[in-house]
């Protein structure tokens, strides 16, 4: 029998909460923001250039800098708050569909 491609919402929870995922979201975090110096505008831009191969649009350039900084109020007064934030950015963008499915 054939299946046809589907995606069924476990299938996008098991991406949100894979160990594996989370372990390459920090890498990659590592990778566009190294030392934390890098202004988010420019880290947004280049998550999306790396993972996406394009820029984000207006909206999406202002939505994930909104969600940065909701998810680095979050952590508090943990210090690594913005670094954490970041990962789970990184995250965000590898489970969304269009990084997960080529067209």
């Amino acid at each position: 029998g054939k299946r046809n491609i589907t995606t069924v919402p476990p299938q996008a929870l098991a991406m949100m909460n894979s160990p594996f995922i989370r372990k390459l979201s920090e890498k990659f975090a590592k990778r566009v923001r190294p030392d934390g110096k890098k202004s988010l505008d420019q880290t947004v831009n280049d998550v999306y250039t790396i993972a996406l191969s394009r820029k984000p649009s207006s909206d999406e350039q202002q939505q994930m800098l909104k969600f940065i900084h909701y998810q680095t109020e979050s952590y508090g007064e943990n210090p690594k708050a913005g670094e954490l934030a970041v990962t789970d950015f990184c995250q965000l963008i590898l489970c969304m569909n269009e990084f997960v499915f080529v067209d």
